[in-house]
């Protein structure tokens, strides 16, 4: 099991930070801009056909976790992020691989707490994502975590990537990712959940799917970690079902449900793309073998990752997809520092 106090820990004890006055990340971009922003272009749909991988879909999506805490240990939150842009690469086929970035927030809340600081915590992160859809950042995630003292105080990302939908025009919003698990939520929720983000946003949803790791979470709830990756398997095969039908009913090992119209339906078409949390070998081979996107926490180096989405790319080629088309991006995840 994953322990969030030795990382915890181990970031208190590697970084010092000296603690910087900036203006607000939007005050700093105009700045460098010398101009106040122009109209920001229509949302985008997500460019999916029916059991077809999109023609434009990127070969790999750089997310990048942005710990934004207000207080040491971690690196002044209002700091101007900084975006790099790359130039696509043509294939022999004509195709073109993209490579896009995002970020990714745990919401991390490291002591010493004041009535005041969850609220600041928030608000910078909302400030940063308002500034990563200006620089042309394509998704923002956030992950669910219950109990995590001072790791991940993201219990709702639903709200929070609601409230991200509502001050942003362009960046895709990622629940990275509901947790599968009858304890922790209920799979008709999930599904009204996601297709009201999706509509509130204007289509803008990636819905990133797992099963939790930590004991202080799977215990907290009272949930068998031996059970929860059946369950995983069953929900990601019935939500999109009650997305494309009009009318739902299910009898199954986990869960059951009579016939009843689930509501709304998510404005993507047939529905939002899926993807699996990959924090465990082997998950991303699940992915492949449901045609579900990687959502990818990166821990080894670069032959090893580049190993995995070989094999990942070879076998999503003959997948049995559970949704209603293939998902074949893959998004990895990395840590970053801005010490300034």
């Amino acid at each position: 099991m994953f322990d969030h106090r030795r990382l915890v820990r181990s970031l208190r004890s590697r970084i010092a930070v000296h603690r910087v006055n900036f203006p607000t990340p939007s005050e700093h971009i105009r700045q460098r801009q010398g101009k106040r922003p122009g109209p920001r272009p229509k949302v985008r749909p997500h460019p999916s056909t029916a059991l077809e991988t999109a023609p434009n879909q990127p070969h790999m999506v750089i997310v990048v976790h942005a710990p934004t805490v207000n207080g040491s240990p971690f690196p002044a939150p209002r700091s101007p992020l900084r975006c790099a842009t790359f130039a696509p690469q043509f294939q022999p086929n004509g195709r073109v691989t993209a490579l896009k970035f995002g970020i990714f927030y745990e919401i991390s809340v490291p002591r010493p707490w004041g009535p005041m600081t969850e609220y600041e915590v928030y608000q910078n992160c909302l400030e940063q994502v308002r500034l990563a859809d200006e620089l042309g950042f394509d998704q923002v995630w956030a992950v669910e975590h219950h109990f995590l003292e001072e790791y991940s105080h993201c219990s709702a990302p639903e709200i929070f990537l609601t409230a991200c939908a509502m001050i942003t025009k362009n960046i895709r919003i990622g629940r990275g990712i509901v947790v599968c698990v009858p304890q922790f939520n209920n799979p008709i929720k999930a599904a009204e959940v996601a297709a009201t983000m999706d509509l509130v946003s204007g289509g803008r949803l990636e819905f990133g799917t797992g099963r939790s790791a930590t004991w202080t979470e799977l215990g907290g709830f009272g949930a068998d970690p031996d059970e929860t990756k059946k369950t995983w398997d069953e929900w990601t095969r019935i939500i999109p079902k009650m997305w494309t039908q009009d009318r739902f009913g299910y009898q199954g090992r986990a869960f059951s449900m009579p016939e009843r119209a689930i509501l709304p339906k998510p404005l993507q078409k047939p529905h939002p793309p899926m993807w699996v949390a990959v924090t465990s070998p082997g998950t991303e081979l699940d992915a492949a073998d449901r045609g579900m996107g990687s959502l990818g926490l990166t821990f080894g180096g670069f032959r090893e990752q580049e190993t995995k989405i070989a094999e990942y790319r070879r076998r999503i080629k003959y997948c049995d997809p559970v949704g209603s088309f293939v998902n074949e991006q893959v998004n990895t995840v990395n840590f970053l520092m801005c010490h300034e």
